[in-house]
């Protein structure tokens, strides 16, 4: 992790960060020519719209998943908003979602180096619940990225998703012991890598059948299972329609749509009623207290009362009595 660093939203957010930049790594502002644009319309993996936003004149874009960026040899300029990353071999870049980053029509190069004339990037992001990897090369002065099937793959692997979705939420917020953490789930998760490969690897093939093994693969993993999933996973937490939307890379209006169609609930209708179920469970069959099933829930004691009230017509600790006498 003492290579690896996260990408900052803007040079101003760079500059007053307390993090040091890696031993290697250096910073230069470069002004935005565009403003950002909302992308609007256009749809990848499915259902899922993974760019949210161009700046037309940069040739950058922002997307709703995070990706991370390995350099893997020569000198690499990598344009991040309105700066750029200067990064030798080793280096690692995390770009959360919403900061802008290269279309993939940059050359990459540091030309500022005398006599570097080519570069390679492995790059990762999360699809569909699983991961897609890809090289990108400049050589000679020209630059392709995704261009054989030998250069790219995808991983269906939900738990590669996790990793880096994870990686990213823990280098972001900076919690005690995140360096820890973070060097953790990024060994896991480039060992998962190194197995996917070696053992099942998903190679691309021709640009034209990408689109096919796409829908093939996502047929796995339907961005409403990796909704309910992750409500699984987060119910106590405060969850919106706009974080969950995010975690599937949707916009909130179509994650909204989508979800309505394949539950007949609406997303909020869905989580209140997942999140009664698992009190009733905790109730029928733990001792804890409402206090404590509350919390776990993520419903406040007052609206959980309110809600058995309304549905049993009774309070949640006349629930359990009931329930209790009822087995006996």
């Amino acid at each position: 992790m003492s290579k690896i660093m996260i990408a900052a939203s803007s040079w101003r957010v760079l500059q007053a960060s307390e993090a040091e930049l890696p031993q290697g790594v250096s910073a230069t502002q470069k002004p935005l020519k565009s403003k950002r644009v909302p992308m609007r319309g256009r749809k990848q993996y499915g259902n899922a719209a993974l760019i949210d936003a161009y700046w037309p004149e940069d040739h950058l874009q922002s997307s709703r998943a995070p990706m991370i960026e390995f350099v893997l040899s020569g000198m690499v300029a990598l344009p991040l908003g309105d700066y750029e990353l200067r990064c030798q071999p080793g280096h690692g870049v995390l770009t959360p979602p919403g900061v802008a980053y290269s279309d993939g029509s940059h050359l990459m190069l540091d030309t500022s180096v005398s006599g570097n004339v080519s570069c390679e990037v492995m790059k990762m992001r999360p699809y569909k619940g699983g991961l897609e990897c890809w090289l990108s090369h400049t050589r000679n002065g020209e630059h392709w990225s995704h261009r054989s099937a030998d250069e790219s793959c995808r991983i269906a692997n939900n738990q590669a998703a996790f990793y880096i979705e994870t990686l990213t939420e823990e280098m972001q917020k900076g919690k005690a012991r995140h360096p820890q953490i973070s060097n953790a789930l990024l060994v896991a998760l480039v060992n998962l890598v190194l197995r996917e490969l070696q053992e099942t690897p998903i190679f691309l093939p021709a640009p034209a059948a990408r689109y096919d093994l796409q829908r093939s693969v996502a047929k796995e993993s339907h961005p409403i299972d990796l909704a309910k999933e992750y409500i699984r996973g987060h119910m106590g937490e405060s969850l919106t329609l706009n974080r969950v939307a995010r975690y599937v890379y949707m916009s909130e209006r179509s994650f909204s749509q989508l979800f309505r169609q394949v539950t007949g609930q609406s997303f909020m209708e869905y989580l209140t009623d997942y999140r009664f179920e698992e009190a009733c469970n905790l109730l029928q069959n733990t001792d804890w207290s409402i206090e404590m099933i509350s919390g776990f829930v993520g419903i406040k004691q007052g609206r959980l009362r309110a809600l058995f009230h309304q549905r049993t017509g009774a309070s949640p600790v006349h629930y359990r009595q009931t329930d209790n006498n009822a087995e006996k």
